[in-house]
């Protein structure tokens, strides 16, 4: 729209834009296919939508918004509807801000076309709704795109969900589902990524990466997935630093937790974990063979999967391992206190699982255990 491009650069250091209504790109009766909105060499500009009548803006061929050369941005409360092209593009840019924002419908077809495609940073994207479709990434941040954090943002139906390539960079309290290929991926790499506390269901691979080195995967709840957990690195590179998969609840999926042919790496983590109700609970696969070290499990429950380990993992080193009934409070989905170990507790399982480096038994999981007022837990 000529109108709010006119607004944006006339505007000046410190400004705050309130955006009212539609703003397609329409000219009177004519579309201009191939418009962007463009914030360009811009420093401390605020985009938000009037908490009254909100706002959208539409793009065609070209992204709806694209963000380059500046810095201190703000963009919040806005609708991005696109159409064969990203939804919000940022390129050559710092400290920006993405917030409560709706980024849907790219009925466009092949590649580049994403709700949120970061080539610089970092980039914070928190409270958002993603909406593209199946051919489409959800939030892309690229391997420029460092110290980025992608937060408590809602996202659904897109083929990756979230792709985390730049170094120092985290996705936490993220819930996404029906990713036809990967919910959370971080790779290519990066390092020291952390994925954590995120909510990830009905997609290929709920989380996971390819070369990413120092990765994190803890507290998530990880579930009907075809893989839960899959960290399948290049193994015939170098300077893969190390991986932990630790504090996840995983559960209904195909396979709950899958690390193939892994190598080069410093140390590796499979710890604390909640894994059940999966098809095969843990697979290390092709591990040994490629001369990589078959990670211990250490500190978890693996019950009432088809099969609670393949591969490698087998014969794995396994300490604190419960693998009876633990007694969890619910084993109902629709309950609050789902897979939550609680009173009911056997002390087997307090006592079996006990270990003090990873919080101690009754915290072995992604989520909060369950303990009224007052309960004594108690490891003998």
């Amino acid at each position: 729209n000529r109108n709010l491009q006119n607004a944006i650069d006339a505007s000046g250091p410190g400004d705050t834009l309130i955006l009212h209504g539609n703003f397609p790109w329409w000219d009177g009766e004519e579309y201009l296919s191939g418009r962007r909105t463009t914030i360009g060499a811009k420093t401390n500009l605020t985009l938000i939508a009037d908490e009254t009548d909100g706002a959208s803006v539409s793009g065609n061929e070209r992204d709806a918004l694209l963000i380059w050369g500046s810095t201190n941005i703000t963009v919040a409360g806005i609708t991005f509807s696109l159409h064969n092209a990203h939804g919000i593009n940022i390129t050559s840019s710092s400290d920006v801000l993405v917030s409560n924002c709706t980024l849907r419908a790219n009925t466009g077809s092949g590649s580049g076309k994403n709700g949120l495609y970061a080539t610089s940073g970092p980039v914070t994207v928190k409270d958002c709704t993603v909406d593209v479709t199946t051919s489409h990434t959800g939030i892309d941040t690229r391997n420029d795109s460092h110290n980025s954090l992608i937060q408590n943002n809602t996202i659904t139906n897109c083929s990756i969900g979230i792709i985390l390539w730049g170094d120092d960079s985290q996705a936490i309290g993220n819930t996404v589902s029906h990713c036809s290929e990967t919910g959370i991926h971080a790779g290519n790499g990066n390092d020291r990524a952390i994925v954590r506390s995120n909510t990830v269901h009905h997609c290929g691979t709920g989380m996971g990466n390819g070369v990413a080195k120092s990765t994190e995967y803890s507290y998530n709840v990880v579930y009907s997935n075809t893989v839960g957990i899959g960290i399948d690195p290049d193994y015939n590179g170098s300077g893969r630093t190390g991986y932990q998969v630790d504090h996840n609840t995983v559960y209904g999926n195909g396979t709950g937790i899958r690390i193939a042919d892994v190598h080069y790496v410093d140390y590796h983590q499979v710890a604390a974990n909640i894994v059940v109700g999966n098809g095969t609970g843990i697979d290390f696969d092709n591990i040994a063979d490629s001369g990589g070290t078959v990670p211990d499990i250490l500190y978890s429950v693996l019950w009432n999967n088809t099969t609670d380990y393949a591969n490698d993992a087998v014969a794995a080193t396994k300490t604190g391992v419960v693998t009876f009934d633990p007694g969890f409070h619910s084993t109902d989905p629709a309950h609050k206190w789902f897979l939550q170990l609680g009173p009911a507790t056997p002390q087997a399982v307090l006592t079996t699982g006990d270990d003090s480096n990873h919080g101690g038994a009754a915290y072995m999981g992604a989520i909060e255990p369950y303990f009224p007022a007052g309960t004594v837990i108690s490891v003998q």
